[in-house]
């Protein structure tokens, strides 16, 4: 009988979440009506984070987040190139932020997409936020991947998202 109440006790500590306790293998999303996919982590679930975002995911316990917003190439100039629809992103990020710092900039190459990373920390609403600012484009669409964390948290989400970036592909 004990043994039943301790369990009870914890799930009921865990937010009666046996899926996010419990599901830890990594799973393939698709979303934008099955064009794209990424692997997440089998912990995260689906959030309203941005309520223009084409696929958001997450663990609020884990203080980790993912939002990717598709956008036609049809809807800038001709001669918009990645690195302006990088700079818009990011700058927008950075505009949005209260003592914002960018920190490094690299670069990605994976199925057959080439992307732009940057990280970028700062403060909104009084809470310190560190984000992995990524975008790529394919033939069609300009992509940004934004993943967020704090920043005591950053480190040990930094696999995950790492991984969310690689997985990023058209759906086939």
């Amino acid at each position: 009988m004990k043994k039943i109440i301790l369990i009870v006790t914890l799930f009921l500590m865990t937010g009666c979440d046996a899926g996010n306790i419990f599901n830890k293998e990594d799973k393939t999303i698709q979303f934008l009506d099955d064009q794209y996919q990424a692997t997440v982590p089998g912990h995260w679930s689906k959030l309203n984070l941005h309520e223009d975002a084409d696929f958001q995911m997450g663990n609020l316990r884990k203080e980790a987040y993912l939002i990717v917003f598709t956008e036609s190439k049809q809807d800038f100039d001709d001669s918009y190139s990645i690195n302006d629809y990088s700079e818009l992103t990011l700058s927008m990020i950075k505009d949005s932020l209260k003592n914002p710092v960018l920190g490094k900039k690299s670069t990605l190459t994976t199925n057959d997409y080439s992307f732009s990373k940057s990280i970028i920390s700062g403060v909104i609403d009084g809470v310190k936020i560190k984000y992995l600012h990524t975008t790529t484009e394919d033939k069609d669409n300009f992509h940004q991947i934004i993943l967020w964390s704090l920043p005591s948290k950053y480190e040990g989400n930094r696999q995950d998202f790492d991984n969310v970036i690689k997985s990023f592909k058209k759906a086939r």
